[in-house]
């Protein structure tokens, strides 16, 4: 509950507010009905006393669904990322500026480490890049004799250049659901209170209940639906070269814009090549000798198989961070989705909307 209060301080004020709001003007039509004697205007005020009614009581029933609804699920939520990575968590989970925790924050904390190791994977391939691309681009023309180039190195160049082109895609797409998460924690329940006032009015009565159950459903639904489904998927999808640490503080809470994870990427140690100058001349040929030295430790880490298909291991590091990264990241977020747009459709008519209206009049309207 802390994230949209940073913005909006009493969305529940402000809704209560636009819900009492319309049973006044409800009251006053009947009022001015009976004056003026409109049989017609009396029982359209009858109706729209009902429908005011309604939402005040429909407003007090989200208002105890988000605020006890929530503080359950966080607490469900963290028993399981505890349990999913073997970190024990404090007492309350708080995010940097000091705030307790929502379900979006626990959401953004499963995607952290996947992430963090992608960023350290990313920086392992531009130091094997740099001999590789050397050595791939060498082509010697010998006099009376076949030439010699680095043409076998084209494969090696050519799976670190793929690795890095799709990790750099999942990290920016981790970037736009951050993005979006930061901005429906801070927004979501404040246009829970725009809704009810969309309810409010006949002619904007449906837009007003779908606002409200797309509001509350990527708020509570999407987050917990994704947790859900992380926790599940965790144990089969996650690669062996990550690691949380354990019970050794793997996990701050309190640095950085919200939480952040330290997570122990085990990848291969192959010194420090950035700064050894291979891309000099006069380091060259020092790149052969460095290839030889940690051959093995590169054809595991990229899953380059002589024996099998397309000389692709699926069993290697950085496949293994690849599929997590794309369950993480692509695939669960899809079904997080796919599960809020099917709450909408379930409870918008409970708020008093109907969808196929909507659609017909916004096809109207066009």
């Amino acid at each position: 509950m802390a994230g949209h209060e940073t913005v909006f301080v009493g969305w529940e004020s402000f809704a209560i507010l636009a819900a009492l709001i319309s049973v006044f003007a409800s009251v006053l039509l009947l009022m001015f009905s009976k004056v003026f004697q409109f049989p017609q205007f009396q029982q359209v005020a009858k109706v729209e006393i009902v429908y005011a009614a309604s939402t005040v009581f429909l407003v007090l029933v989200i208002i105890g669904v988000v605020k006890g609804g929530e503080n359950m699920l966080v607490g469900i939520a963290s028993e399981m990322f505890s349990a999913s990575y073997g970190i024990p968590l404090p007492g309350t989970l708080v995010t940097a500026g000091g705030q307790p925790a929502t379900l979006i924050d626990i959401t953004k904390l499963y995607m952290e480490p996947a992430i963090t190791c992608s960023r350290k994977i990313i920086n392992m391939l531009y130091v094997i890049s740099i001999p590789s691309e050397a050595i791939a681009s060498v082509y010697l023309e010998i006099f009376m004799s076949e030439h010699a180039s680095g043409f076998g190195f084209k494969i090696l160049v050519e799976r670190i250049n793929n690795a890095t082109q799709a990790l750099q895609f999942f990290v920016f797409s981790y970037y736009v659901i951050v993005h979006i998460l930061n901005f429906i924690n801070h927004y979501a329940l404040f246009f829970v209170g725009v809704g009810v006032v969309l309810r409010a009015f006949p002619p904007t009565r449906g837009a007003g209940a779908y606002i409200i159950a797309f509001a509350i459903g990527m708020y509570l639904v999407f987050p917990m639906t994704y947790i859900l489904a992380t926790s599940m998927t965790l144990p089969y999808v996650k690669p062996a070269i990550m690691d949380t640490g354990g019970n050794v503080g793997a996990v701050t809470y309190e640095s950085g814009p919200g939480f952040t994870s330290n997570v122990v990427c085990t990848l291969p140690n192959l010194g420090d090549m950035q700064y050894c100058g291979f891309t000099t001349a006069g380091k060259m040929f020092e790149i052969k000798s460095w290839m030889s030295l940690h051959r093995s430790k590169i054809k595991d880490f990229l899953g380059i198989d002589p024996t099998s298909p397309f000389n692709i291991s699926t069993d290697s590091s950085l496949t293994g961070v690849l599929r997590h990264i794309t369950i993480t990241i692509c695939f669960i977020p899809l079904v997080a989705m796919v599960l809020v747009l099917t709450f909408v459709l379930s409870t918008s008519n409970l708020f008093g909307g109907n969808i196929p209206e909507i659609g017909r009049g916004l096809v109207k309207f066009l």
